[in-house]
């Protein structure tokens, strides 16, 4: 008798352990299917544009956008009649010229959107530093009365003179290619999927 009852006792422990394990197998079984599912659910969901405000205000606190850029020396000869004689200065300028826009100047209004697609209006490429390119000059030669007045408006003729022959047609229709180039991809990178980029000055 105490033998069949230690098999009995046993054989009832054994069916209880047999029983627990396919619970618990149920419970993982159904853990792993929703999870699986969660995972899934998320993998399928579309791109969210994330359409805040502090998005244009990231853009406009890029402020200069410099997509082209020269380091340029020049050498110059100038002459100014005199009365007896002639004033001569024959200067070096050494200039930086940046291209690009100011994104600080977009404004909300210059921005149209619906859903995942964005038209956006930029300010016109330009000279960002425009009266200021000169970075220093060097005197190569000079003679007769060269004053301050002389230096000033030759500095003034040296600038005109470099932009007009870095700053071509080509230049900043590269540069105009080189903005859009550059906003497309960012906008690209919060979602948007349609986008339209145009400059004021050629819409």
């Amino acid at each position: 008798m105490i033998h069949f009852e230690t098999e009995f006792s046993l054989g009832r422990s054994r069916w209880d352990y047999t029983l627990w394990k396919v619970v618990i197998g149920i419970i993982c079984g159904v853990a792993i299917f929703f999870g699986i599912h969660k995972l899934w659910g998320k993998a399928d969901k579309p791109l969210v544009v994330v359409d805040t405000p502090s998005q244009i205000e990231e853009i406009r606190q890029i402020r200069e956008l410099e997509v082209a850029h020269f380091d340029c020396e020049e050498l110059y000869e100038f002459k100014r009649e005199g009365r007896i004689y002639d004033d001569e200065l024959t200067k070096v300028y050494y200039a930086k010229l940046k291209i690009g826009i100011d994104l600080s100047e977009v404004k909300e209004s210059d921005i149209e959107k619906d859903g995942k697609t964005i038209k956006v209006t930029l300010p016109e490429v330009r000279l960002l530093n425009e009266g200021k390119i000169l970075d220093f000059s060097r005197t190569f030669s000079q003679s007769g009365d060269v004053d301050n007045t002389f230096r000033r408006d030759a500095a003034k003729a040296a600038e005109e003179w470099i932009v007009r022959k870095y700053i071509t047609s080509e230049v900043m229709e590269n540069a105009r290619r080189s903005v859009v180039s550059y906003v497309e991809n960012y906008l690209r990178s919060i979602g948007y999927e349609e986008i339209k980029i145009v400059f004021v000055d050629y819409m």
